[in-house]
Protein backbone atom coordinates (compact mmCIF):
# COMPACT_ATOMS: atom_id res chain seq x y z
CA UNK A 1 0.00 0.00 0.00
CA UNK A 2 1.38 3.41 -0.95
CA UNK A 3 2.10 5.64 1.99
CA UNK A 4 -0.28 8.52 2.39
CA UNK A 5 -0.62 11.22 4.98
CA UNK A 6 -3.52 13.54 5.63
CA UNK A 7 -1.57 16.21 7.50
CA UNK A 8 -1.14 19.49 5.65
CA UNK A 9 2.33 20.91 5.06
CA UNK A 10 3.14 24.55 4.47
CA UNK A 11 5.02 25.00 1.19
CA UNK A 12 6.43 28.37 0.12
CA UNK A 13 4.14 30.42 2.31
CA UNK A 14 0.45 29.92 1.59
CA UNK A 15 0.63 26.91 -0.72
CA UNK A 16 0.22 23.42 0.75
CA UNK A 17 -0.08 19.80 -0.27
CA UNK A 18 -0.74 16.36 1.07
CA UNK A 19 2.68 14.76 1.39
CA UNK A 20 2.38 11.47 -0.46
CA UNK A 21 5.65 10.35 -2.08
CA UNK A 22 4.49 7.94 -4.78
CA UNK A 23 6.29 4.62 -4.67
CA UNK A 24 7.39 4.52 -1.04
CA UNK A 25 5.52 1.64 0.52
CA UNK A 26 5.90 -0.34 3.70
CA UNK A 27 5.80 -3.51 1.59
CA UNK A 28 8.96 -2.52 -0.29
CA UNK A 29 10.57 -1.37 2.92
CA UNK A 30 9.78 -4.64 4.71
CA UNK A 31 11.03 -6.76 1.81
CA UNK A 32 14.32 -4.87 1.71
CA UNK A 33 14.66 -5.19 5.49
CA UNK A 34 14.20 -8.96 5.16
CA UNK A 35 16.81 -9.20 2.39
CA UNK A 36 19.35 -6.94 4.08
CA UNK A 37 18.89 -7.50 7.78
CA UNK A 38 19.18 -3.72 8.21
CA UNK A 39 16.68 -0.90 8.45
CA UNK A 40 16.22 0.66 4.96
CA UNK A 41 16.72 4.39 4.52
CA UNK A 42 15.94 7.19 2.10
CA UNK A 43 18.05 10.12 0.95
CA UNK A 44 16.54 13.52 0.28
CA UNK A 45 17.37 17.08 -0.68
CA UNK A 46 15.38 19.93 0.89
CA UNK A 47 16.25 22.37 -1.95
CA UNK A 48 17.52 22.45 -5.54
CA UNK A 49 21.10 22.28 -4.21
CA UNK A 50 22.18 18.73 -5.01
CA UNK A 51 25.24 18.63 -2.78
CA UNK A 52 23.60 18.72 0.65
CA UNK A 53 22.15 15.23 1.09
CA UNK A 54 20.32 14.03 4.18
CA UNK A 55 19.33 10.47 5.05
CA UNK A 56 16.50 9.14 7.18
CA UNK A 57 14.47 6.00 7.86
CA UNK A 58 11.82 8.08 9.61
CA UNK A 59 9.05 9.00 7.18
CA UNK A 60 7.47 11.27 9.76
CA UNK A 61 10.51 13.52 9.54
CA UNK A 62 10.00 13.84 5.78
CA UNK A 63 6.39 14.81 6.29
CA UNK A 64 7.59 17.85 8.22
CA UNK A 65 10.31 18.79 5.72
CA UNK A 66 8.51 18.39 2.37
CA UNK A 67 11.84 18.05 0.52
CA UNK A 68 12.42 19.09 -3.07
CA UNK A 69 13.77 15.62 -3.97
CA UNK A 70 13.52 12.13 -2.46
CA UNK A 71 15.22 8.95 -3.60
CA UNK A 72 12.26 6.82 -4.57
CA UNK A 73 14.02 3.55 -3.83
CA UNK A 74 14.56 2.31 -0.31
CA UNK A 75 18.25 1.61 0.31
CA UNK A 76 19.91 -0.85 2.69
CA UNK A 77 23.40 -2.41 2.98
CA UNK A 78 24.12 -5.63 1.12
CA UNK A 79 24.42 -8.35 3.78
CA UNK A 80 27.35 -9.96 1.93
CA UNK A 81 29.36 -6.94 0.78
CA UNK A 82 29.96 -3.79 2.81
CA UNK A 83 30.66 -1.67 -0.29
CA UNK A 84 27.31 -2.49 -1.91
CA UNK A 85 23.74 -1.27 -1.44
CA UNK A 86 20.41 -2.91 -2.12
CA UNK A 87 17.60 -0.84 -3.67
CA UNK A 88 13.89 -1.45 -4.04
CA UNK A 89 10.75 0.48 -4.94
CA UNK A 90 7.14 -0.19 -5.87
CA UNK A 91 7.45 2.07 -8.91
CA UNK A 92 9.53 2.27 -12.06
CA UNK A 93 10.06 5.87 -13.13
CA UNK A 94 10.39 7.41 -16.58
CA UNK A 95 11.99 10.88 -16.63
CA UNK A 96 11.56 12.71 -19.93
CA UNK A 97 13.54 15.93 -19.99
CA UNK A 98 13.69 18.17 -23.07
CA UNK A 99 16.24 20.96 -23.12
CA UNK A 100 14.37 22.83 -25.86
CA UNK A 101 10.68 23.53 -26.41
CA UNK A 102 8.15 21.41 -24.56
CA UNK A 103 7.07 19.89 -27.89
CA UNK A 104 10.18 17.69 -27.76
CA UNK A 105 9.16 16.30 -24.38
CA UNK A 106 5.58 15.77 -25.62
CA UNK A 107 6.95 13.76 -28.56
CA UNK A 108 9.12 11.72 -26.18
CA UNK A 109 6.16 11.04 -23.89
CA UNK A 110 4.04 9.98 -26.88
CA UNK A 111 6.74 7.50 -27.84
CA UNK A 112 6.98 6.20 -24.26
CA UNK A 113 3.20 5.72 -24.00
CA UNK A 114 3.09 3.84 -27.30
CA UNK A 115 5.93 1.56 -26.21
CA UNK A 116 4.34 0.87 -22.83
CA UNK A 117 1.01 0.01 -24.44
CA UNK A 118 2.80 -2.34 -26.87
CA UNK A 119 4.23 -4.10 -23.81
CA UNK A 120 0.70 -4.49 -22.45
CA UNK A 121 0.96 -1.85 -19.72
CA UNK A 122 -2.50 -0.35 -18.95
CA UNK A 123 -1.55 3.31 -19.01
CA UNK A 124 -4.42 4.30 -16.70
CA UNK A 125 -2.70 2.42 -13.86
CA UNK A 126 0.35 4.66 -14.21
CA UNK A 127 0.76 8.17 -12.80
CA UNK A 128 1.74 11.14 -14.98
CA UNK A 129 3.35 14.40 -13.87
CA UNK A 130 4.55 17.58 -15.54
CA UNK A 131 7.91 18.19 -13.89
CA UNK A 132 7.67 22.00 -13.96
CA UNK A 133 10.85 22.27 -16.02
CA UNK A 134 10.73 21.00 -19.59
CA UNK A 135 9.51 17.46 -19.16
CA UNK A 136 7.36 14.74 -17.65
CA UNK A 137 7.59 11.96 -15.07
CA UNK A 138 5.72 8.66 -15.37
CA UNK A 139 5.39 6.22 -12.45
CA UNK A 140 4.70 2.60 -13.44
CA UNK A 141 3.64 0.16 -10.68
CA UNK A 142 6.13 -2.69 -10.39
CA UNK A 143 3.15 -4.98 -9.73
CA UNK A 144 2.16 -4.65 -13.40
CA UNK A 145 5.51 -6.11 -14.43
CA UNK A 146 6.30 -8.56 -11.60
CA UNK A 147 3.09 -10.61 -11.16
CA UNK A 148 4.23 -12.43 -8.02
CA UNK A 149 4.59 -9.11 -6.24
CA UNK A 150 7.37 -7.38 -4.40
CA UNK A 151 7.38 -10.03 -1.66
CA UNK A 152 9.01 -12.40 -4.19
CA UNK A 153 11.82 -10.01 -5.16
CA UNK A 154 15.13 -11.80 -4.64
CA UNK A 155 18.54 -10.58 -3.49
CA UNK A 156 19.90 -10.47 -7.05
CA UNK A 157 17.13 -8.09 -8.13
CA UNK A 158 17.67 -5.82 -5.12
CA UNK A 159 21.40 -5.71 -5.88
CA UNK A 160 20.84 -4.68 -9.49
CA UNK A 161 17.46 -2.92 -9.26
CA UNK A 162 18.71 0.45 -10.53
CA UNK A 163 20.55 -1.11 -13.44
CA UNK A 164 17.56 -3.31 -14.31
CA UNK A 165 15.31 -0.25 -14.43
CA UNK A 166 17.81 1.53 -16.66
CA UNK A 167 18.13 -1.43 -19.06
CA UNK A 168 14.35 -1.95 -19.10
CA UNK A 169 13.79 1.60 -20.35
CA UNK A 170 16.85 1.65 -22.60
CA UNK A 171 15.18 -1.15 -24.55
CA UNK A 172 12.32 1.26 -25.30
CA UNK A 173 14.65 3.75 -27.06
CA UNK A 174 12.61 6.84 -26.09
CA UNK A 175 13.96 10.24 -27.06
CA UNK A 176 14.72 12.79 -24.30
CA UNK A 177 14.71 10.16 -21.54
CA UNK A 178 17.08 10.95 -18.66
CA UNK A 179 18.75 7.71 -17.55
CA UNK A 180 20.90 9.21 -14.80
CA UNK A 181 18.14 8.67 -12.23
CA UNK A 182 18.93 4.94 -12.49
CA UNK A 183 22.62 5.35 -11.68
CA UNK A 184 22.35 3.64 -8.29
CA UNK A 185 24.29 5.08 -5.37
CA UNK A 186 21.71 6.78 -3.18
CA UNK A 187 18.77 5.66 -5.35
CA UNK A 188 16.34 7.12 -7.88
CA UNK A 189 16.25 10.84 -7.12
CA UNK A 190 12.79 12.13 -8.05
CA UNK A 191 11.44 15.67 -7.71
CA UNK A 192 8.41 15.86 -5.43
CA UNK A 193 5.05 17.17 -6.59
CA UNK A 194 3.73 20.38 -5.07
CA UNK A 195 7.07 21.82 -3.94
CA UNK A 196 7.99 25.08 -5.65
CA UNK A 197 11.03 24.97 -7.92
CA UNK A 198 13.65 27.69 -8.26
CA UNK A 199 11.91 28.79 -11.49
CA UNK A 200 8.69 29.42 -9.53
CA UNK A 201 6.85 26.45 -11.04
CA UNK A 202 5.72 23.14 -9.53
CA UNK A 203 5.76 19.50 -10.46
CA UNK A 204 2.06 18.68 -10.83
CA UNK A 205 -0.05 15.59 -11.58
CA UNK A 206 -1.74 15.35 -14.98
CA UNK A 207 -4.64 13.30 -16.26
CA UNK A 208 -3.84 11.12 -19.27
CA UNK A 209 -5.93 13.32 -21.56
CA UNK A 210 -4.11 16.56 -20.67
CA UNK A 211 -0.63 16.33 -22.15
CA UNK A 212 -0.79 15.87 -25.93
CA UNK A 213 -1.66 19.46 -26.84
CA UNK A 214 0.66 21.22 -24.38
CA UNK A 215 2.94 23.97 -25.65
CA UNK A 216 5.37 26.17 -23.72
CA UNK A 217 2.68 28.61 -22.58
CA UNK A 218 0.07 26.03 -21.52
CA UNK A 219 2.76 23.91 -19.83
CA UNK A 220 3.89 26.95 -17.82
CA UNK A 221 0.31 27.75 -16.85
CA UNK A 222 -0.50 24.23 -15.72
CA UNK A 223 2.65 24.13 -13.54
CA UNK A 224 2.15 27.59 -12.03
CA UNK A 225 0.47 26.29 -8.84
CA UNK A 226 0.17 22.99 -6.92
CA UNK A 227 -2.61 20.66 -8.06
CA UNK A 228 -4.59 17.99 -6.26
CA UNK A 229 -3.32 14.38 -6.56
CA UNK A 230 -4.87 12.19 -9.27
CA UNK A 231 -5.63 8.62 -8.28
CA UNK A 232 -4.43 6.07 -10.83
CA UNK A 233 -6.55 3.04 -11.63
CA UNK A 234 -5.96 0.15 -9.21
CA UNK A 235 -3.71 -2.74 -10.17
CA UNK A 236 -4.95 -6.31 -9.96
CA UNK A 237 -3.68 -9.68 -11.14
CA UNK A 238 -5.68 -9.51 -14.36
CA UNK A 239 -3.81 -6.39 -15.43
CA UNK A 240 -0.37 -8.01 -15.58
CA UNK A 241 1.53 -6.64 -18.60
CA UNK A 242 2.81 -9.81 -20.24
CA UNK A 243 5.14 -8.07 -22.70
CA UNK A 244 6.64 -5.91 -19.95
CA UNK A 245 7.04 -8.97 -17.74
CA UNK A 246 8.93 -10.82 -20.47
CA UNK A 247 11.17 -7.78 -21.02
CA UNK A 248 11.84 -7.51 -17.27
CA UNK A 249 12.77 -11.21 -17.11
CA UNK A 250 15.10 -10.80 -20.09
CA UNK A 251 16.75 -7.82 -18.42
CA UNK A 252 17.09 -9.81 -15.18
CA UNK A 253 18.90 -12.64 -16.98
CA UNK A 254 21.15 -10.21 -18.85
CA UNK A 255 22.09 -8.06 -15.87
CA UNK A 256 22.60 -10.96 -13.47
CA UNK A 257 24.39 -13.42 -15.75
CA UNK A 258 27.80 -14.61 -14.51
CA UNK A 259 30.51 -12.09 -15.44
CA UNK A 260 32.66 -12.85 -18.45
CA UNK A 261 36.33 -12.10 -18.85
CA UNK A 262 36.14 -9.41 -21.48
CA UNK A 263 38.67 -6.94 -22.77
CA UNK A 264 37.67 -3.42 -21.84
CA UNK A 265 38.92 -0.18 -23.29
CA UNK A 266 41.26 1.49 -20.86
CA UNK A 267 43.31 4.65 -20.56
CA UNK A 268 46.73 5.36 -19.14
CA UNK A 269 47.00 7.43 -15.98
CA UNK A 270 50.05 9.04 -14.45
CA UNK A 271 51.27 8.69 -10.88
CA UNK A 272 48.75 11.33 -9.72
CA UNK A 273 45.84 9.38 -11.29
CA UNK A 274 45.42 11.99 -14.04
CA UNK A 275 45.43 11.28 -17.77
CA UNK A 276 48.84 11.07 -19.36
CA UNK A 277 49.65 13.78 -21.92
CA UNK A 278 49.16 11.46 -24.92
CA UNK A 279 45.92 9.99 -23.49
CA UNK A 280 44.53 13.44 -22.76
CA UNK A 281 45.36 14.58 -26.30
CA UNK A 282 43.58 11.55 -27.77
CA UNK A 283 40.46 12.21 -25.69
CA UNK A 284 40.42 15.96 -26.38
CA UNK A 285 40.56 15.25 -30.12
CA UNK A 286 37.56 12.93 -29.80
CA UNK A 287 35.66 15.53 -27.75
CA UNK A 288 36.22 18.17 -30.43
CA UNK A 289 34.65 15.83 -32.97
CA UNK A 290 31.62 15.46 -30.71
CA UNK A 291 30.96 19.19 -30.26
CA UNK A 292 28.31 19.18 -33.02
CA UNK A 293 26.24 16.47 -31.31
CA UNK A 294 23.05 17.94 -29.92
CA UNK A 295 21.46 14.84 -28.37
CA UNK A 296 20.96 14.99 -24.61
CA UNK A 297 21.60 11.25 -24.45
CA UNK A 298 24.93 11.63 -26.25
CA UNK A 299 25.93 14.40 -23.84
CA UNK A 300 25.26 12.08 -20.89
CA UNK A 301 27.04 9.17 -22.58
CA UNK A 302 30.14 11.31 -23.09
CA UNK A 303 30.11 12.25 -19.41
CA UNK A 304 29.74 8.62 -18.32
CA UNK A 305 32.52 7.58 -20.71
CA UNK A 306 34.88 10.16 -19.24
CA UNK A 307 34.02 9.20 -15.66
CA UNK A 308 34.71 5.55 -16.46
CA UNK A 309 38.40 6.41 -16.89
CA UNK A 310 38.74 7.03 -13.15
CA UNK A 311 41.02 9.96 -13.96
CA UNK A 312 41.15 12.82 -11.50
CA UNK A 313 40.97 15.38 -14.32
CA UNK A 314 38.16 13.66 -16.26
CA UNK A 315 35.40 15.90 -14.91
CA UNK A 316 37.26 19.03 -16.01
CA UNK A 317 37.27 17.68 -19.56
CA UNK A 318 33.51 17.04 -19.51
CA UNK A 319 32.84 20.43 -17.95
CA UNK A 320 34.92 22.16 -20.64
CA UNK A 321 33.20 20.12 -23.35
CA UNK A 322 29.75 21.05 -21.97
CA UNK A 323 30.69 24.73 -21.91
CA UNK A 324 32.01 24.58 -25.48
CA UNK A 325 28.75 23.14 -26.89
CA UNK A 326 27.18 26.40 -28.02
CA UNK A 327 23.79 24.82 -28.74
CA UNK A 328 23.42 23.59 -25.13
CA UNK A 329 22.69 25.81 -22.13
CA UNK A 330 25.73 25.38 -19.90
CA UNK A 331 25.31 25.08 -16.12
CA UNK A 332 28.26 23.81 -14.09
CA UNK A 333 25.94 22.77 -11.24
CA UNK A 334 24.05 20.48 -13.64
CA UNK A 335 27.33 18.92 -14.82
CA UNK A 336 28.38 18.29 -11.22
CA UNK A 337 25.01 16.75 -10.34
CA UNK A 338 24.98 14.42 -13.36
CA UNK A 339 28.62 13.45 -12.76
CA UNK A 340 27.85 12.41 -9.18
CA UNK A 341 25.09 10.10 -10.42
CA UNK A 342 27.14 8.32 -13.11
CA UNK A 343 27.87 4.74 -12.02
CA UNK A 344 29.15 2.37 -14.68
CA UNK A 345 27.65 0.77 -17.77
CA UNK A 346 29.63 2.92 -20.24
CA UNK A 347 33.37 2.86 -21.06
CA UNK A 348 35.67 5.32 -22.79
CA UNK A 349 35.11 3.32 -25.98
CA UNK A 350 31.70 5.03 -26.21
CA UNK A 351 33.38 8.43 -26.62
CA UNK A 352 35.53 7.21 -29.49
CA UNK A 353 32.52 5.53 -31.10
CA UNK A 354 30.52 8.78 -30.95
CA UNK A 355 33.44 10.76 -32.33
CA UNK A 356 33.81 8.35 -35.25
CA UNK A 357 30.13 7.76 -36.04
CA UNK A 358 28.58 11.15 -35.36
CA UNK A 359 26.28 10.36 -32.46
CA UNK A 360 23.93 7.85 -30.80
CA UNK A 361 25.94 5.27 -28.85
Amino acid sequence: MILADTSRLSIQGNASLNFNPLGLSEEARNRLRALSGHEPELSYLPTEQKTHWSCTNDLESLRHVAPMFITMTWRAPDPEREDRWLHLSDMLWIDIDSKGDIEGAVAGLKQAVQNLEQLGVPIGCCSLFASGGKGFHVAIPLALIVPLGISKIDLATARTFSRMCREFFLSMAVHHMDFTIYAGGKGHLIRQAGVQRANGLYKVPLAWDQWQCLDNESYHNICSAPRAPIQAEPVNSKLHAIGAGITWLTVYKTVNRPPKQIKRSSVHLDSCRNLTTSERSRIVTALKRCLQLDSYGDWLSIGMALKSTGAGDAFDLWDAFSKAQGHRQYRRAECESKWEGFAGGVTIATLFYLAKNGGRS
